[in-house]
């Protein structure tokens, strides 16, 4: 965890994102880095650098559930706040680690269809205040960033809502069901979504996404993926990306990349 005063110039304001690999479902959640800096606004002495752990899932856990680790990936947003004449920056490093699975639905056969995502960002904690919007949320309200920040996920409804168990701490998971495109063709998917688990140092939400006929079965595997969230996961193998993103640290970060052919691609 690196939280240290720096001696960067203050920037002109803007946000500013470093995203992955271009895909909007590696930022889906980038919109939550901005939400939980707009608080500090009129509050800050210092340049600081906040960074969140990585939290990947046990490989065993991982295995189990037949999911492979597909990219480790950081967001990073730059917030340049005034009090007066003083102007003063945060930078935040935000971790999202993504596992993929293939997945058979018949017609359209197997594709990479099943996606769990882990999302950490840093606790924000200034002049001895905390700042923790994520902290706060609920599951309808982090499933609308999920919406903002999702060009192909539409119509959707929450289903239910259950006690999970993420880094050994109880939270709600939410299911809602969704349309979502794969190569031009509609497909419903429950899309899982757990409140934020705070840690000493972060504050980490869960996605699972998978087609809808395949919830006898995948329903489980992803409250398995939940509850096999830990902070020291081999991430070795995964795919590292980065990248300058837009002004609001959502935007593509370099392009045209194609796919694998996963559902949320």
């Amino acid at each position: 965890m690196n939280r240290r005063a720096t001696g960067r110039s203050a920037t002109d304001g803007r946000h500013t994102g470093s995203s992955t690999d271009g895909t909007t479902r590696r930022r889906l959640l980038a919109g939550t880095g901005v939400v939980a800096l707009g608080g500090l606004a009129g509050c800050l002495d210092d340049i600081t650098e906040y960074e969140s752990a990585p939290y990947g899932v046990d490989s065993e856990t991982a295995a189990g559930a037949d999911y492979d680790l597909e990219t480790v990936d950081t967001v990073v947003i730059e917030e340049t706040l005034g009090l007066g004449p003083i102007e003063e920056t945060v930078v935040a490093t935000n971790h999202v680690v993504e596992y993929e699975k293939t997945v058979d639905i018949g017609p359209l056969g197997e594709f990479r269809g099943g996606v769990f995502v882990t999302f950490s960002t840093p606790q924000i904690s200034v002049l001895g205040q905390e700042f923790n919007p994520v902290a706060d949320m609920d599951t309808e309200e982090l499933i609308e960033l999920v919406q903002d920040n999702y060009d192909d996920l539409e119509n959707i409804e929450h289903d239910t809502d259950e006690e999970v168990e993420v880094l050994e701490e109880p939270v709600t998971r939410s299911r809602f069901e969704a349309d979502a495109t794969f190569d031009g063709t509609s497909v419903e998917v429950d899309l899982h979504v757990t409140e934020a688990v705070a840690t000493e140092d972060d504050l980490v939400v869960t996605i699972g996404v998978y087609p809808t006929t395949l919830r006898g079965q995948e329903e489980d595997h992803t409250i398995s993926m939940m509850g096999g969230v830990t902070p020291v996961a081999d991430l070795d193998d995964a795919e590292e990306n980065g990248g300058d993103g837009g002004d609001d640290g959502s935007d593509d970060g370099g392009g045209d990349e194609e796919d694998d052919g996963g559902l949320l691609g």
